[in-house]
């Protein structure tokens, strides 16, 4: 399967480059997110493996999430595609987010 990181996830991890950017350094930052993408894209492998994101099931499209670090990466597959459509700290409301994918 193919697997696209949409713009919004990507916007997502520069966001997350930015910060660890600022708190710690370009380095760390380059490493969190190149392992939050490496696990993104192990989703070609078997996408179903993720849960339920069950605060998207409303738009059924059958949204799942896996988690690298304390990062929630949201997905849903359509065919033969994967789209990462979202990457987002757990720490952060996760009512924040949602409204961001409806």
């Amino acid at each position: 399967m193919e697997v696209v990181i949409t713009a919004r996830a990507e916007f997502s991890l520069k966001q997350i480059h930015a910060y660890y950017s600022e708190v710690a350094t370009a380095e760390k930052a380059t490493e969190i997110t190149g392992q939050i993408v490496d696990r993104a894209l192990s989703l070609d492998r078997f996408p179903k493996r993720g849960k339920i994101e069950e605060d998207l099931r409303v738009l059924g499209k059958a949204h799942r999430y896996i988690l690298e670090r304390h990062y929630r990466i949201i997905y849903r597959a359509e065919g033969n595609t994967v789209y990462v459509t979202d990457i987002f700290s757990n720490w952060q409301n996760p009512a924040k987010k949602f409204e961001r994918n409806k």
